[in-house]
């Protein structure tokens, strides 16, 4: 695994562990919680993008 994916792994694990703990403890309401869902989403969806970019020029350089 490469670094730049571990930190974002671990960056998504934080951040959702800090949400679970404001609803959880604070009560914070479902809007809080819909854009931290929506940022962990982009965040795995880029890592998602990337990976499939570097597959396919792995595959391309093959051939």
């Amino acid at each position: 695994m490469q670094d730049s994916t571990a930190i974002k792994i671990v960056a998504i694990a934080a951040i959702a562990v800090l949400e679970a703990i404001a609803l959880l403890v604070l009560h914070v309401n479902g809007v809080l919680l819909s854009t931290v869902i929506a940022v962990i989403a982009g965040i795995a969806g880029y890592e998602l993008k990337s990976l499939a970019l570097r597959k396919a020029t792995e595959v391309k350089d093959e051939a």
